[in-house]
């Protein structure tokens, strides 16, 4: 008999074929070869990754027909350690912003995972570079930035004033840039500019009370990036300082660029402080053949109280306005950015009888007379307000005497058209 050989194919663990050939009754001694590993595949091939977060990767070899080569030993190493670190099992930490190439090695072939590493959305957005008064930094406005509600990208920064301060932040640069002032402990804005300084740039030039605050570089449009430069310094006195102004008046001004305040509109105005006593109906007209009059009034402390354009004749701006005791700041403007020239602004006032005349502390006395130049209700009855204040609740008694009229008294809540309290003839009387 002619012994015929065969070949036959046996699974191993090692993924190995064994050739076997016998002939006759001999038994052969079987022959074991070793598996070459041809390719190694990382797994994610890439991955974006948080600073601070883990990923594991994972590393698979196999064979030239593409079996899978197991129980190797898988050698790992980070391209860039100061990106991202990788265990001996395949543990990638990140650790500082960038792209860095993780390598998985086994018998010499080499595959690799791109991680790019990113600070969180919520450390992107929060302001931790520092800037100070003098100071300018430049920057680039890039995908990798936070992004704001609006869909554009900013770049934060913390301003912390220790005294009320005349601001001037800038930004300029090839975006079209935004600028956005917020209060760092409430996140309120504070103030916005566009255009303010000229072209594309922006500025935004005001007074800004002590404390501390957040500067966002950014820009108009939603996928604008590009290089800027942030500078901050102190803005021209003339945008925190008033010159004084009274009931009646008469101020002969003129809008300079050297010596007005600059708003956030490239506009210049001119301030001036008013203190009332009681609630005033104030009547302002700004005259002047050089500028578009433009008036506005604020409280001290910013909060806007009327503005207008027209009012008067031709391009004078006239505003009138109750306004409760207390103190004012006018500003003489104009509509239009760098406008020039003198003007004349005019202050006429007069009590408004329907305000509250006089404060009244508990255990007071006042002795006063109805008129019929007082405040007229609905009625046809005349009234004279009065104001107190409690800084508890107090159980408090009113009283309203007259020999001359039928006196009457309602009560109301300071800011609030609603009643209290009402009375009649309460007293002895009609009092």
């Amino acid at each position: 008999l002619i012994p015929i050989c065969r070949s036959v194919l046996i699974a191993l663990t090692s993924a190995a074929l064994l050739a076997a050939c016998g002939g006759g009754g001999d038994g052969g001694t079987p022959q074991v070869k070793p598996v070459t590993v041809a390719t190694v595949r990382v797994t994610p091939s890439a991955a974006a990754l948080d600073i601070g977060a883990t990923l594991q990767l994972n590393a698979t070899a196999t064979d030239a027909i593409g079996t899978v080569v197991a129980g190797k030993t898988v050698t790992w190493t980070s391209a860039t350690p100061a990106v991202a670190t990788v265990t001996t099992t395949g543990l990638v930490s990140g650790l500082a912003t960038g792209t860095v190439a993780v390598t998985a090695t086994i018998d010499g072939v080499i595959g690799s995972s791109t991680i790019t590493v990113s600070a969180p959305v919520s450390q992107v957005c929060d302001a931790t570079q520092t800037i100070t008064i003098g100071q300018s930094i430049s920057g680039t406005i890039a995908s990798t930035d936070c992004q704001l509600t609006n869909g554009a990208y900013a770049d934060k920064y913390v301003l912390t004033l220790t005294d009320a301060t005349p601001l001037r932040i800038s930004e300029t640069g090839t975006v079209d840039a935004f600028l956005i002032l917020q209060d760092a402990a409430t996140g309120a804005v504070i103030a916005t500019n566009d255009d303010g300084g000229g072209s594309t740039n922006a500025r935004i030039e005001q007074p800004v009370p002590a404390g501390r605050y957040v500067i966002s570089a950014t820009t108009f449009g939603a996928a604008d990036f590009g290089t800027y430069t942030l500078s901050v310094s102190r803005g021209s006195t003339a945008c925190i300082t008033s010159a004084p102004a009274f009931l009646p008046d008469t101020v002969i001004g003129a809008l300079r660029a050297a010596s007005a305040c600059v708003l956030p509109d490239s506009s210049y105005t001119d301030r001036y402080g008013l203190t009332l006593t009681a609630s005033t109906i104030l009547n302002a007209l700004m005259h002047s053949d050089s500028v578009d009059s433009y008036l506005f009034i604020e409280t001290a402390d910013g909060v806007s109280i009327g503005r207008t354009d027209v009012g008067g004749p031709g391009k004078d701006a006239r505003l009138v306005d109750t306004l409760k005791a207390g103190k004012y700041i006018i500003y003489a403007n104009s509509a239009k950015p760098k406008e020039v020239g003198p003007y004349t602004l005019t202050l006429i006032g007069s009590i408004d009888a329907c305000g509250v005349g006089k404060t009244i502390a508990v255990g007071g006395v006042v002795t006063d007379t109805l008129k019929a130049v007082s405040c007229k209700l609905a009625d046809g009855s005349f009234v004279k307000r009065y104001a107190f204040s409690v800084a508890a609740s107090t159980p408090v008694r009113i009283d309203l005497t007259s020999t001359q009229f039928d006196p009457y008294l309602f009560l109301q809540r300071a800011g609030s058209a609603t009643k209290i309290a009402e009375d009649d003839d309460g007293g002895t009387g009609l009092n």
